[in-house]
């Protein structure tokens, strides 16, 4: 197997990175919850329903940035071929 080069490395850090930053502001939407609905989504005895939703959010928000750093740089370049 041949290494990545810099250009590769680079397009999956920030394919990897859109992703984490993206689920880590699910943490922010799980405090929401937890202000806006108090009921339903609390640290007591709803405390797996309110671990699942931000698990589910995160990666859905983490899915959509990433879509959005492959919108901006859809592969990296391939520097096996002459440029254009």
């Amino acid at each position: 197997m041949a290494s990545m080069t810099l250009a590769q490395r680079l397009w999956w850090h920030g394919l990897i990175g859109g992703f984490i930053g993206g689920a880590a502001g699910s943490i922010d939407s799980g405090l929401a919850l937890m202000v806006l609905n108090p009921e339903s989504f609390n640290l007591n005895d709803k405390l797996r329903h309110t671990i699942i939703t931000v698990f589910v959010l995160g990666g859905l928000v983490g899915i959509k940035t990433s879509f959005a750093y492959l919108a901006k740089s859809p592969l990296p370049p391939d520097e096996t071929l002459p440029p254009k």
